[in-house]
């Protein structure tokens, strides 16, 4: 069975750049660290956040039906796993948001793990997805107060390893991801 998010005191919302984004979640009361990417895409009127059976290569989903976006998550990966898959998708929705209203959906395979990441906008929304839940500032300061285990990084900003090894590869921290 679906688990479907409830909607309260919500407003359409614009989201043109990072600072924008960043001013909006601010105002809405967001956690920042760990950015709290639950809460803030249920701000969203015209988005509905739905955990649910996926198969297991299947990490999410959004589609654009009548004037709104579902987002679709795969209930059965970890919490940190879904809160990547749900920023990759947010990412989907402020990026792509013409290509999803002309296609109607974009299904995303297990991320990190297979071919997908060579398409530009899933390169993009995986970008957009460390970006928001692992900021760059953040990150090297953690790093420089001591933290540099990935799992000790990773656990900072409720991701998984391989989103934070993700994260220090695209920062230039390590050569191979």
């Amino acid at each position: 069975m679906a688990f479907i998010s409830s909607k309260k005191e919500k407003k359409e919302t614009k989201i043109i750049t990072w600072d924008m984004l960043l001013l909006d979640a601010k105002d809405k009361n967001i956690t920042l660290t760990p950015f709290d990417i639950y809460t803030y895409v249920n701000t969203f009127d015209n988005i509905e956040v739905i955990d649910d059976d996926l198969s297991s290569e299947i990490s999410g989903m959004i589609e654009y039906i009548s004037d709104g976006f579902i987002i679709t998550i795969n209930k059965y990966h970890s919490y940190e796993r879904r809160r990547f898959t749900l920023a990759h998708e947010f990412g989907h929705y402020c990026m792509h948001r013409e290509y999803l209203i002309n296609n109607k959906s974009i299904k995303d395979v297990a991320l990190f793990r297979s071919e997908n990441t060579k398409d530009q906008k899933e390169f993009e929304a995986n970008d957009f997805a460390a970006k928001l839940l692992m900021p760059k500032d953040d990150f090297l300061n953690i790093i420089k107060n001591g933290k540099t285990r990935l799992g000790d990084i990773a656990e900072h900003f409720g991701v998984s390893a391989a989103a934070a090894k993700y994260r220090a590869y695209r920062l230039g921290l390590i050569k191979e991801y």
